[in-house]
């Protein structure tokens, strides 16, 4: 898998534990996302690149040499999901910057970098795919007609020329693998997420499902080793989020903890303070994957009386809410169908959404108001000249303008604004595995200037210019919070100690703090089938 402090590629050994660097990261921030190894364990197919532009790679496992099979212009993304059974192709999907049907297509490309279309598959809202043992049939999952945050199941032939439902259900199934005993598929139709076996033959289901393994959470598929024995990660994170009382001048916690929202305990992974500090905006995780429509929640709570309520979006994706200075919106960072980064204003009081949507081939990163309200500013992504800026956007979407080019080749986690208006504060990584180095910046034009640093790949992961007291508030690596003047100087400790503490943010007032913290981590396992049938962990 990808480390993602360093960007590197490695292989780990489950006999031994020990860990290889296959494909090393790179100061330019390329890295892979997915990867498959061949039946006969000699070769590694993965994606590679950068966001906008990406290509197909095989890596020899004997001798360590890589290679590029396909690298189409217009690529933003590469899926891969597995080998025929002779090794001779691999089954991807390909992001294409285009509308429609041809916005993703599957495919099957070769060793030798020709390539066989299965399907057109952009208003499918395909999420997995894999194919069947005999190499005849691809499956795949897709959203449920006029039913966001939900999923059924369809296979088609290689040659696109067959296509049958697989697998109907009201309930969210999502596509696991498919093996010799049939499609593997997890289903949330009991109410708690289950693992289901189906039996198949000749591209068709020959039997009902049978479940497997119950409770099995939030889970993320792997593959079937040559002895049929299914590999899966299983995610080993709570994401809960706290509310606190806050004593500023001394930089530490005072009174009782209380969750910051009633729902979906262990999935809560941003919070934000409103304005005037009376409501809390939470960002919670519904489903998995949760890069289906749906599959994420905004919440409100009124801290007074602890009223909460939903706002349904559907989005593929949401993170880091931030408030209009007039409490009416919401600015998220978010993802549209063809899963391109694009911000979305969410009006409060009826759940409104408007987009701001991709150009081209430049996506949306994040956002955050300007303190007058009147315009946003917006971290784009230029693929074509591979430069980050900061934009400043006006609300209406008149007008647009660059403020700031941020360093090439460098990775940017978050910003805010100064409580003036007149600065932002930004973290940008400093190269593999050098670091992060916290930044201040004119909107007005002019020179960065470092008022922090930390060790690590992207350790800060949250960053708050506090009105309360004007200084920077930022998390390191999920282990502690650290505040520090905006002229620079000695950062300060801000005892809030708990595992994994992140998105730290001080209320308005100065008063209290709200932060999401839990364990983050991934734990993987084997399912094995017994010569009876059944399924054995």
């Amino acid at each position: 898998g990808t480390d993602w402090k360093t960007g590197d590629l490695n292989l780990r050994e489950l006999s031994t534990g020990n860990v290889r660097r296959l494909v090393a990261g790179n100061k330019e921030g390329a890295s892979n996302h997915t990867r498959a190894f061949s039946h006969d364990g000699k070769w590694l197919a993965y994606d590679w690149g950068k966001a906008g532009a990406r290509s197909l790679r095989l890596l020899n496992m004997g001798d360590g040499t890589s290679r590029t099979i396909w690298d189409k212009p217009g690529t933003r993304g590469v899926d891969v999901w597995g080998w025929t059974p002779d090794d001779s192709a691999v089954l991807v999907t390909q992001y294409l910057d285009q509308a429609g049907a041809e916005r993703s297509v599957v495919a099957l490309v070769g060793v030798d970098g020709s390539e066989r279309r299965v399907m057109a598959a952009g208003d499918k809202g395909m999420v997995g795919a894999a194919l069947s043992p005999d190499g005849k049939w691809v499956a795949y999952d897709h959203r449920q007609d006029g039913k966001a945050g939900f999923r059924d199941i369809s296979v088609v032939s290689v040659d696109g020329t067959t296509e049958y439902a697989m697998v109907r259900h009201p309930a969210h199934e999502v596509l696991m693998g498919w093996g010799k005993g049939g499609l593997l598929f997890t289903s949330d139709r009991r109410g708690a997420t289950d693992l289901y076996l189906l039996p198949m033959y000749a591209g068709r289901g020959a039997g009902d499902p049978v479940a497997v393994r119950r409770d099995i959470g939030a889970v993320f598929p792997i593959h079937f080793d040559g002895r049929g024995v299914y590999y899966y990660s299983s995610r080993a994170t709570a994401s809960e989020g706290y509310r606190v009382g806050f004593d500023a001048a001394a930089g530490r916690l005072k009174g009782e903890e209380s969750a910051a929202s009633q729902e979906y305990f262990g999935a809560q992974s941003s919070v934000e303070w409103s304005p005037d500090g009376k409501r809390l905006a939470i960002v919670v995780r519904k489903k998995w994957p949760s890069n289906v429509e749906g599959a994420m929640g905004l919440r409100i709570r009124e801290v007074a009386t602890g009223q909460e309520r939903e706002i349904p979006l559907a989005l593929s994706w949401i993170e880091f809410p931030r408030w209009s200075p007039d409490g009416g919106s919401i600015l998220l960072a978010a993802r549209d169908e063809q899963h391109r980064g694009i911000a979305a204003i969410v009006r409060v009081s009826d759940g409104k959404v408007e987009r701001i949507g991709a150009t081209g081939e430049d996506v949306i990163q994040k956002g955050v108001w300007n303190r007058d309200g009147r315009s946003l500013l917006l971290v784009r992504y230029m693929a074509a000249s591979n430069k980050t800026v900061l934009v400043q956007r006006d609300v209406a979407g008149t007008s647009e303008k660059v403020v700031h080019e941020f360093a090439s080749g460098r990775v940017l986690v978050d910003l805010d604004v100064a409580p003036d208006g007149e600065s932002f504060v930004y973290n940008l990584t400093l190269g593999r595995g050098a670091g992060t180095s916290v930044m201040v910046a004119p909107l007005s034009g002019g020179a960065a200037r470092q008022v922090a640093t930390a060790p690590g790949m992207i350790p800060v992961q949250c960053l708050q210019w506090s009105k309360a007291d004007g200084r920077i508030y930022y998390s390191v690596e999920g282990k502690s919070v650290w505040r520090v003047a905006s002229s620079g100087g000695a950062p300060q400790r801000v005892a809030i100690d708990r595992e994994g503490v992140r998105r730290v943010r001080v209320s308005p007032d100065g008063k209290q703090v709200a932060f999401v913290a839990g364990k983050l981590g991934t734990e993987l396992w084997s399912l094995e089938w017994s010569a009876a049938g059944g399924a054995g962990q």
